[in-house]
């Protein structure tokens, strides 16, 4: 009935958890060393992009950097939020909605 035996299904099966069972045992530490080479690497990507955007360096110290966040929350970034305007994407689903409502009022004419 089925084109393949069972034989190289269970071989299959067998592949598999196999390839399961190594790929979890070879699990290592990383060292301090690859630690602060890939906390070097967000610092300095994250330091080009405020001084790209703002022009400026947004924190003091480099290792403000590496904690996250590399916008501000200011009320004036804000602004929309902060006095209520809608969104972009508030005004193009409204704009949809225009767009629905006169194509189906020129079509059932």
């Amino acid at each position: 009935m089925y084109p393949v035996g069972i034989s190289s299904l269970d071989r299959c099966l067998q592949g598999a958890n196999n390839i399961k069972e190594d790929s979890s045992v070879g699990k290592e530490q990383r060292g301090a060393e690859y630690r602060r080479y890939v906390r070097n690497k967000t610092i300095l990507r994250k330091k080009r992009l405020s001084n790209s955007v703002y022009g400026l360096d947004w924190y003091k110290h480099d290792g403000q950097y590496s904690k996250g966040k590399i916008h501000c929350g200011c009320g004036l970034c804000k602004f929309g939020r902060r006095y209520g305007l809608p969104a972009i994407r508030d005004m193009r689903e409204n704009s949809r909605e225009m767009m629905l409502r006169r194509d189906f009022e020129i079509s059932s004419f």
